[in-house]
């Protein structure tokens, strides 16, 4: 069920101006044929290039109850934003679609991960199937991460992006539902490669003032190579009590029986 409050005037203008639209337990479902196609309806460049691309701008949006069905995979998720804006224009020298996007206030869930009061800003190119970001900003007031890259396959997502980043530790326990007792903030710069299931993360970090279980540590500079299936932390190097250590850590594998390896000098 869809409710929306709309405004014809803006329409008239080919601006399409939603002052609130509700969704109330609505399914998505997403078919992927044999020949590589979907159930998805493609969109052509207009032929007349004087014409404006899609305008959108939405106040609020609350989607509760929804699911998304991909392969007879089924995905519930909630979300919410306010202040939504997207334009979408083919782009007649590039021959692909420039489209940003921005919202504030995000709220979103998908089964146990979550992500509360974000902003986005977004710029991206949609080129036959890979979404090219030029920039993927979402940003909270304890933390901030600034991506960009590409995106390909809508089917089984493979992300190849850069970032770095502003963490809030507390926050991303919330988010993630995270066991271990910590707390603090640092800045983590690295790359992403992979999909959600099987990926590769590598960069580096550097945390301050923060608290792993009862251990207070001053100041903590590392190196971190991590997949779906292994973690390694090299080249530590902390301060705390009055000292400084230098280290290694690493959990193989991240599933099942773990065997944990550490070393401090």
């Amino acid at each position: 069920t869809i409710y929306a409050n709309f405004e014809w005037r803006s329409a008239i203008r080919k601006k399409v101006r939603l002052s609130e639209v509700l969704l109330d337990k609505p399914e998505i479902n997403v078919i992927f044929h044999t020949d590589g196609g979907s159930n998805w309806p493609t969109t052509a460049p207009r032929k007349d290039k004087k014409k404006r691309g899609l305008d959108l701008i939405i106040s609020k949006v609350d989607c509760d109850n929804m699911t998304v069905v991909v392969d007879q995979k089924r995905v519930p998720l909630k979300f919410s934003v306010t202040d939504l804006e997207t334009y979408v224009e083919y782009d007649y020298k590039a021959h692909n679609y420039a489209a940003p996007t921005s919202f504030k206030n995000g709220l979103l869930k998908i089964q146990n991960f979550e992500i509360f009061r974000f902003d986005l800003k977004s710029e991206y190119r949609i080129i036959s199937d890979r979404v090219a970001f030029e920039r993927l900003f979402i940003l909270s007031n304890r933390s901030k991460f600034y991506f960009a890259g590409d995106m390909y396959n809508l089917k089984d997502p493979f992300f190849d992006f850069h970032f770095h980043s502003r963490i809030s530790i507390d926050q991303a326990k919330q988010m993630l539902r995270l066991g271990p007792e910590m707390s603090g903030a640092g800045n983590f710069r690295g790359i992403y490669k992979g999909t959600f299931a099987r990926f590769r993360l590598q960069g580096h970090g550097d945390f301050k003032n923060f608290i792993f279980y009862s251990l207070p540590i001053d100041n903590a500079n590392f190196d971190l190579d991590m997949t779906d299936n292994w973690l390694n932390v090299n080249n530590i190097r902390a301060s705390m009590f009055d000292g400084s250590y230098t280290g290694t850590f690493s959990i193989a594998p991240l599933k099942g029986i773990s065997v944990y390896n550490a070393d401090a000098k």
